[in-house]
């Protein structure tokens, strides 16, 4: 196992992503941004909502369809101490700002990002590619791995293999401009023994071989799912950025 390299070689891919999700250039990204815009297919799939809200390194990112309602989130939001913005008093005034013009609070999460990326080899790891991939629609033990989305492609999975049986798995699909997004599944008799770590690494270098470095490896997780957490945070990821989605009400 060796260190390939780490996060900084990757830093652009993800500004351009919220550059393009957001509707601004990467410059503007130094400061909190409010953008009025439509969601397009190049977008993140969990940005691609009439309205998001990301906050990313202390700065808040917002775009929404609505003149009306980004004058007020901006009035409210613009150059306050933002990191602090799930709060519950503070999502509690955020939603209030969202119904009063008939938008409601569609979903939110945080998003890991590889910290460093690890060469990790063991014979038990098989590698799939986008056909070999279909084989695995519709398994309910590894239904986290696989987008099985047109929009959103599946790319690559990693399988952990024991006797034969496959006992764990990892995959990504193709998740906007510039990401591939990863999930995994490890059957429940083999976890909490380090798989989880193994397979999330291969395929994190398996994304930067395949792409050349033109894809960043995403994670999404909920605040609450501290065992995902913690598998990617092992894997050597970090924390990444926490985002929130609203959608206009009747749209949903």
């Amino acid at each position: 196992m060796s260190i390939i390299f780490t996060i900084g070689e990757y830093m652009r891919a993800i500004t351009e992503q919220f550059a393009l999700d957001i509707g601004c250039s990467i410059a503007d990204l130094t400061t909190d941004v409010f953008c009025y815009g439509q969601p397009t297919k190049e977008m993140f799939s969990y940005h691609r909502f009439a309205g998001v809200a990301l906050i990313y390194q202390g700065k808040l990112y917002v775009r929404v369809n609505s003149v009306p309602l980004l004058a007020q989130l901006r009035k409210q939001y613009q150059g306050k101490n933002n990191q602090w913005f799930f709060e519950l008093q503070n999502i509690q005034t955020f939603q209030a700002i969202l119904e009063k013009n008939g938008y409601s609070l569609n979903e939110w999460g945080t998003f890991l990002l590889p910290q460093q990326i690890v060469n990790t080899e063991d014979e038990a790891i098989k590698i799939f590619y986008e056909e070999d991939i279909k084989q695995f629609k519709n398994q309910k033990n590894f239904d986290q791995c696989f987008a099985d989305s047109d929009e959103d492609p599946d790319k690559i999975g990693v399988a952990y293999q024991m006797n034969g049986e496959i006992i764990g798995m990892a995959g990504c699909n193709e998740n906007g401009k510039y990401c591939y997004e990863i999930g995994m599944n490890i059957l429940p008799h083999y976890r909490k023994q380090g798989l989880a770590t193994k397979l999330i690494q291969k395929l994190t270098a398996e994304i930067r071989h395949r792409t050349n470095n033109k894809k960043i490896p995403v994670a999404r997780t909920e605040f609450s799912h501290t065992d995902s957490i913690n598998a990617f945070l092992n894997a050597g990821y970090k924390m990444g950025w926490t985002a929130i989605s609203f959608v206009k009400r009747g749209d949903m």
